[in-house]
């Protein structure tokens, strides 16, 4: 094999291993969001650039489907624990994709 194809062919090899995956990783799936506090309570009118995290939720759900799966659940131990004021918070959360453009605001 001559140099020239070396060269090129290691190229290749470090953009394939580079590229895609580092870009995979961060670019799909689904968080829980909850709109920021103000004054003690959710603003829901508050844009999407400004929601955050929802603070029990540290995963990235694979789809839309089992991301709101979540926030039922959460919803229903909510109501069976009589939480009112969790119950309230939990209407508000939301399933966003993680490369929603709202995300990055203006």
């Amino acid at each position: 094999m001559k140099p020239r194809h070396i060269a090129s062919l290691a190229l290749a090899l470090l953009a394939a291993c580079a590229g895609p995956s580092a870009k995979t990783t961060q670019s799909t799936g689904w968080k829980i969001m909850q709109p920021p506090q103000i004054a003690g309570t959710l603003d829901g009118t508050a844009p999407l650039s400004k929601w955050v995290v929802a603070p029990a939720d540290i995963d990235v759900y694979p789809s839309q489907a089992e991301c709101e799966q979540i926030i039922e659940n959460w919803r229903e131990a909510s109501r069976r624990e009589d939480f009112q004021q969790a119950v309230k918070n939990d209407e508000k959360l939301r399933c966003v994709s993680i490369d929603d453009p709202r995300l990055r605001g203006n």
